[in-house]
């Protein structure tokens, strides 16, 4: 019995899904947290994501490394993101268990619309 490999295709469907469970999970632990303050976000002059850009950017090319890629970087920066739009009150985020291979997650839903 042959095995095929996967296709590139197959494997970036992968590491996108992985990627979702992390920024999610991350997600899950910052709303948790009873240090997550939203009024102290939206007081700062740079948002989450302006700051964490800034922070990955090369200071002195301007290149910012790794960004067509689904890493810890870019999982961090969409976080960054998410956070940014639920504190501004453009998305509201809620809580669904579900289910993937053996493992029950937690996964962060993202709203969008009039709440």
């Amino acid at each position: 019995m042959r095995h095929r490999l996967p296709t590139l295709d197959t494997i970036l469907k992968i590491f996108v899904m992985a990627s979702e469970w992390i920024v999610s999970a991350k997600i899950g632990e910052l709303l948790a947290s009873d240090r997550f303050d939203k009024h102290s976000i939206t007081e700062r002059e740079l948002s989450l994501s302006q700051a964490f850009c800034l922070l990955w950017q090369n200071q002195h090319t301007g290149n910012v490394e790794g960004r067509q890629r689904p890493n810890a970087m870019t999982d961090t920066a969409t976080a960054a993101v998410l956070l940014d739009l639920y504190v501004l009150e453009k998305i509201d985020l809620d809580k669904e268990i579900k289910h993937w291979m053996d493992k029950k997650r937690q996964m962060i839903m993202v709203k969008v619309g009039i709440f």
